[in-house]
């Protein structure tokens, strides 16, 4: 293998590996896993809301469905405190039905989330190794289409 071919190869591996860490990071954030331990940690704070672990553990985990899987924000939108239950005072004054879990606030937290989560399998593969490889040719290159990477969270 030539110097030249070594020397990019090096590069783009160089610039891959911190991407593709960070990007399982999140990915692992993004498990029940994660949810069971981070819940369990001492001297995790107690809800201000008043759920208990198990409540947590429960509703975090049909969030985490929801950001996985193809159903549009219904699937949260439509979920209901227990029957004779409802939302806590502070947030019920911003909601026009206490029986509903998450407020409008809360659901379009959740759209931008499960956005940016199905942006990020075409970042892993595409984006960057184009961008390494538009390095290696001469003349200018142009990724289109990729607006929506610019926005910051």
């Amino acid at each position: 293998m030539s110097h030249s071919i070594r020397q990019i190869l090096s590069w783009i591996v160089t610039l891959l590996v911190p991407i593709v860490l960070v990007l399982a990071a999140v990915r692992i954030l993004m498990t029940p896993v994660f949810l069971i331990v981070e819940y369990s940690t001492p001297g995790f704070p107690v809800d201000r809301y008043g759920f208990t672990k198990e409540e947590r553990l429960y509703w975090s985990g049909i969030a985490l469905d929801y950001l996985h899987n193809s159903e549009d924000i219904s699937f949260l939108g439509d979920l209901r405190f227990p029957e004779g239950e409802s939302a806590p005072p502070p947030t019920c004054q911003l909601m026009d039905d206490c029986t509903k879990l998450y407020n409008d606030r809360e659901l379009g937290h959740m759209e931008d989330v499960k956005k940016r989560d199905h942006l990020v399998p075409a970042l892993v593969d595409e984006i960057p190794i184009l961008a390494v490889l538009a390095t290696a040719i001469a003349g200018e290159s142009l990724i289109t289409g990729a607006a929506e990477l610019r926005v910051k969270e």
